[in-house]
């Protein structure tokens, strides 16, 4: 149901077998470096917002030094308040 949505969206471009490698943050949004594990190819994407939407086994969270434990902890980067 949340793919078909998504996939309905033109701001969004959906890709699918890809793993998140890295990203990086500056004023102007996020760049993320993305692995295509059928193709091996490599890309970088930029975009306003980077969102962990892949479950526990998700790199995402490890690399902004989240750990399993720490979800009640979560704050929204941008604003820097308690998510809620």
């Amino acid at each position: 149901m949340m793919r078909e949505h998504v996939a309905g969206l033109a701001s969004v471009e959906m890709r699918l077998s890809c793993r998140f490698e890295d990203f990086s943050q500056d004023t102007d949004g996020v760049g993320a470096e993305l692995h295509d594990l059928t193709t091996g190819r490599r890309d970088h994407v930029r975009a306003r917002y980077l969102v962990a939407c892949c479950g526990g086994r998700s790199s995402v969270p490890g690399s902004l030094g989240i750990r399993p434990d720490d979800a009640a902890r979560l704050v929204d980067q941008v604003r820097g308040e308690p998510v809620t």
